[in-house]
């Protein structure tokens, strides 16, 4: 059984990049979380908060980190967010992405995406 915690389509209200074209235009960066978890946190028959995955401090952790600085790359920021999930033993793997609708002449969708398994989470927690 594999059990999932899913949170999509999340519009960061965030400063990233570095531009040397201009005036740039604000940039959406939407954010897309992905972990896998003990299968008992997600297929549970009692009502209790106790009893699954709480999501809310990985969001909590990520809005704190997108108000309080700019950051030039992605790259930093999903590095940041995937060794906050990395520290919840209940998460084995992780698939996390932020891409960014362009205002640009480029029509599309720009951004990278990072996927951890098992080792990589405990590499990252030590």
């Amino acid at each position: 059984m594999i059990a999932n915690i899913e949170l999509t389509d999340i519009e960061l209200k965030v400063c990233i990049g570095a531009h040397s074209r201009g005036p740039v235009l604000p940039e959406v960066h939407v954010f897309n979380l992905l972990l896998t978890v003990r299968s008992e946190l997600v297929c549970t028959v009692t009502d209790k908060m106790t009893d699954v995955f709480d999501y809310d401090p990985i969001l909590d952790f990520m809005n704190d980190l997108v108000s309080k600085e700019h950051y030039e790359t992605q790259e930093c920021l999903i590095t940041k967010i995937a060794a906050k999930c990395a520290k919840y033993d209940a998460v084995t793997a992780i698939d996390i992405s932020i891409r960014k609708k362009t205002n640009t002449e480029t029509a599309g969708h720009l951004g990278i995406r990072l996927r951890l398994d098992k080792d990589d989470i405990r590499s990252l927690r030590n």
